[in-house]
């Protein structure tokens, strides 16, 4: 496995959402997606990578590559999420995959 120097880094976006199901995390995954790529367009590198729902901890962490943790957070406000905390993170993504 090769690691790759980007000019972005990886961001949790952590969010709390009490007992929440898939289906009521769903929206806030479409959002933070949308958000983050009118944010793009604009000519701030952020994108929304996945979200992990964990829902025993009421909590949705939501993968982000950005230039800067206050992109991340940008992008996650302009939806309406609210973050939690937002912390620097390393992602390894599958040899192949072509959408990272």
């Amino acid at each position: 496995m090769t690691l790759r120097r980007r000019a972005t880094a990886t961001y949790l976006v952590e969010q709390y959402l009490p007992h929440a199901t898939a289906a009521e995390a769903e929206p806030w995954v479409a959002a933070l997606a949308e958000a983050a790529a009118a944010i793009a367009a604009a000519g701030a590198p952020v994108r929304s990578r996945c979200s992990v729902l964990v829902p025993d901890d009421d909590l949705c962490f939501h993968v982000l590559t950005a230039a800067s943790p206050e992109a991340a957070v940008r992008a996650a406000e302009f939806c309406g999420i609210t973050p939690e905390r937002t912390i620097e993170a390393t992602a390894w993504w599958p040899s192949g995959r072509t959408d990272h």
